[in-house]
């Protein structure tokens, strides 16, 4: 180290030059290096969030939760599963260890959802994995034309949104901006009460022939594609019509 030292002294300008070299390296260095504001950091836990507009907490557990847990239970390199069931809605959060395969776990819960008889009141759950980077879409695109929101909005939902889906590594495809359609319906009390029905049979028949609903995958050439059930009213005509 002393012989070091001597040199050092003895040559303090070439000393000088490698002192700066190391300064200026570390400040290009500094600057060049590549930074994220939002790093791809996964987590590993997957979310499913089912929909049931309508549904009390009890309703919602025993119909929705509860059915959900059974299917997700045993997936492999589950750690833990916490739910909330609450008026509308039905919460999982599933937990897997560091350095799980997330995507092989999103799958496995995603086959087990789709398999699962659900209440009626239930909509489609909605699996999804914990991403940070989840909350900025990557791609983002409009539809525009010459047609009706409502025909737009249609097209965007069973031509457009099915084809990305079946895109390897797309997680998740949002459908915004169209307009929901709703039909109020008002009940004779006195009509009802000759022809002997309740509220409950009528709103339970309309909603047995108004369904949508996911029924699998269909594989072909590597490529997985969604397939649904659709038997949804479509007119007013149609919702006079049904035989109750």
């Amino acid at each position: 180290m002393s012989r070091f030292i001597e040199i050092s002294l003895k040559r303090a300008s070439v000393t000088l030059l490698i002192a700066l070299a190391l300064v200026a390296g570390g400040v290009y260095a500094t600057l060049d290096i590549n930074q994220e504001l939002t790093p791809d950091l996964e987590f590993p836990i997957v979310t499913v969030i089912t929909q049931a507009p309508g549904a009390a907490a009890e309703d919602v557990a025993d119909e929705v939760t509860i059915p959900l847990e059974s299917a997700i239970g045993s997936v492999d390199g589950l750690r833990s599963m916490n739910t909330v069931s609450a008026d509308n809605v039905s919460i999982i959060v599933t937990q897997f260890d560091f350095g799980h395969d997330m995507m092989r776990a999103e799958q496995q819960i995603s086959s087990g959802v789709a398999g699962t008889s659900l209440g009626e009141v239930a909509g489609t759950p909605n699996v999804s994995r914990l991403n940070l980077n989840q909350t900025l879409p990557v791609v983002q695109f409009s539809l525009s034309g010459d047609l009706e929101i409502p025909e737009l909005e249609r097209i965007a939902q069973q031509q457009i949104e099915p084809e990305i889906r079946a895109i390897s590594d797309v997680q998740n495809v949002d459908v915004l901006g169209g307009l929901t359609r709703q039909v109020a319906i008002r009940f004779d009390p006195d009509e009802l009460r000759d022809r002997g029905q309740t509220p409950e049979q009528i709103s339970n028949v309309l909603q047995a022939n108004n369904i949508s609903a996911p029924a699998g995958d269909i594989g072909n050439a590597g490529e997985s594609r969604p397939v649904r059930v659709l038997s949804a009213f479509t007119s007013i005509e149609e919702i006079e019509s049904m035989v109750i």
